[in-house]
C-alpha cells in the first residue's frame, strides 16, 4: 500500500503541537489542582487564561487523534474506514493494541465535553470535571504514545 507519509506526518506534527501548548498550560495550572469553587474565584486571568488553554489543547488532541491518527492508523493498516461509525473505528484501534479499552476513549471523551458544557459558568459540575480533565492527561498522552510507538513497529514511520 502506499501511504501518504506527509498526510501522517503533519497529523503527527499537529499533535505534537497540542502536547506541546497543553504542557505549559499544565506547568502553569499543576499547583491548582484538585481545584475547587474558592480556588477557581480566586484565579488570577493569567491563570484563568492557562485553564483555558489547558481544556482547549486537551479537546484538540483528543480530537486530532480520535479523528484523524486513528483513521490513518487503520488506512496504513490496510483497513477500510469509509463508512465506518466511530465506535468501529475504536473497536479496531482497541484490537491493535492501541487503547486498552474503547469504553475509556468514550469516557474520556464525555468528561472532555462535560468540561466544555459546564465551564465557564463555574458549578460542581465543572469543578468536577476540570479535576477529572486535569487527572486524564497522562492518559491522553499514553495513547498518543501508542499511536506513535504502533506507526514505528508497523510501517518503520518513527519521523516523531
Amino acid at each position: 500500500m502506499l501511504i501518504n507519509t506527509d498526510q501522517l506526518k503533519k497529523i503527527i506534527d499537529v499533535c505534537h503541537i497540542h502536547l506541546k501548548r497543553l504542557n505549559v498550560a499544565h506547568q502553569n495550572i499543576q499547583s491548582l489542582f484538585p481545584i475547587t469553587e474558592t480556588v477557581y474565584q480566586s484565579l488570577s486571568g493569567e491563570k484563568i487564561a492557562f485553564l483555558d488553554q489547558y481544556i482547549f489543547r486537551f479537546a484538540k488532541l483528543q480530537d486530532t487523534i480520535g479523528d484523524k491518527l486513528f483513521k490513518q492508523i487503520l488506512i496504513i493498516s490496510d483497513e477500510q474506514v469509509e463508512n465506518l461509525s466511530f465506535r468501529d473505528i475504536l473497536n479496531k484501534i482497541e484490537k491493535f493494541g492501541i487503547i486498552n479499552d474503547r469504553n475509556e476513549w468514550i469516557q474520556m471523551r464525555e468528561i472532555r465535553n462535560d468540561v466544555s458544557h459546564e465551564y465557564p459558568v463555574i458549578s460542581d459540575e465543572a469543578i468536577v470535571a476540570l479535576n477529572n480533565i486535569y487527572q486524564l492527561k497522562v492518559r491522553l498522552e499514553m495513547v498518543f504514545e501508542s499511536c506513535l510507538q504502533y506507526l514505528n513497529l508497523s510501517i518503520g514511520f518513527n519521523e516523531f
